[in-house]
């Protein structure tokens, strides 16, 4: 961390320096944490999941294919623990309460507990189909690449559409037409 830090200092010359600069100067972590894509993704915001995905995709070291299995298996505890804390929170329990059962810190069980109420049980088990069919798309299922299969898992979570279609056309073909 000294070496980074004396890195931007000699960069700058004595000028201020701002996160941009950071950003750009440093070395990028290889464990970049998925906290931002989660709430991202939890706040139903698919423009910053995204730039989360792509800021954690170009950041790692290991192969964008092994990033997307791991990103795809931090988006599916996330959602485990969001339908454990909506069950929890239904039957009463306190987030702080729910914190100990869980063995959870009580900031990350609070946290957790706000997001599930902006989540019906059924959206939660939606996002649990989603994910379903990115792990098949990850194994093979697919043409197309992981990180791009994520990105569009991204997307579909955060606009709630479990189908993972796109608006590419009628889907039954229409009559009279040849």
């Amino acid at each position: 961390m000294s070496v980074e830090i004396d890195k931007v200092a000699t960069w700058a010359a004595g000028e201020p320096v701002g996160e941009r600069e950071v950003e750009t100067l440093v070395a990028a972590s290889s464990d970049t944490p998925t906290f931002a894509l989660t709430d991202a993704w939890a706040g139903r915001d698919a423009a910053t999941a995204l730039a989360a995905s792509e800021t954690i995709f170009e950041r790692e070291a290991r192969p964008r294919r092994d990033t997307a299995s791991r990103l795809a298996g931090a988006l599916g505890g996330h959602i485990t623990r969001l339908r454990t804390l909506k069950r929890l929170a239904a039957d009463g329990v306190q987030a702080r309460e729910a914190a100990g059962k869980l063995r959870l810190h009580p900031f990350y069980a609070q946290k957790l507990y706000a997001q599930a109420e902006g989540f019906s049980e059924d959206e939660l088990h939606d996002a649990v189909v989603r994910l379903a069919q990115l792990d098949g798309a990850l194994k093979g299922q697919s043409k197309l690449t992981a990180d791009l299969e994520v990105q569009r898992a991204l997307v579909d979570l955060a606009r709630g559409d479990v189908t993972g279609r796109r608006a590419s056309g009628p889907e039954k073909p229409v009559s009279g037409l040849r």
